[in-house]
């Protein structure tokens, strides 16, 4: 496995299947990084908030840090994740343009959030295709340890 300097969080690319074919249909995302969660938070104006926890194990507090939200603010937070994630697709719309061709829909921050708030097809297809990243990124790790 290489790594990149310029490309640290690199875009993986998903098609959607039917009736177990693959389609024309694409998206392509990536995961967001703690340091990209902070970002999204305070520029919705989360401050993030540190706590004491008593740990029974080790008798000890343990420092806790999280960010204390509302619903309107999950909601930003949500719409920014889902634009930070789906980095590009290939979304053929049912409607034809002025050849018979399936036209394209743009892939923009309003078509994310629509897609994802009023699409639950959408949404379950992204839900899983994060999902499969996550298990493939935490699976390059856990092989790497056992060489050891």
């Amino acid at each position: 496995m290489r790594f990149s300097l310029s490309k640290l969080n690199p875009s993986t690319r998903f098609y959607f299947h039917e009736n177990g074919n693959k389609t024309e249909n694409w998206v392509e995302l990536r995961l967001a990084s703690d340091d990209d969660n902070k970002r999204f938070f305070n520029s919705i104006g989360v401050k993030e908030k540190v706590t004491n926890v008593f740990n029974p194990k080790t008798r000890q507090m343990d420092r806790q840090t999280f960010f204390d939200t509302n619903d309107s603010q999950r909601d930003q937070f949500n719409e920014e994740v889902w634009d930070f994630s789906i980095t590009d697709w290939n979304l053929l719309s049912d409607e034809n343009d002025e050849d018979g061709e399936p036209t394209t829909i743009p892939c923009n921050k309003e078509n994310k959030i629509k897609f994802m708030r009023g699409s639950p097809l959408f949404a379950t297809w992204i839900a899983n295709c994060l999902e499969n990243l996550r298990e493939s990124l935490a699976g390059a790790g856990e092989a790497e340890t056992k060489n050891f």
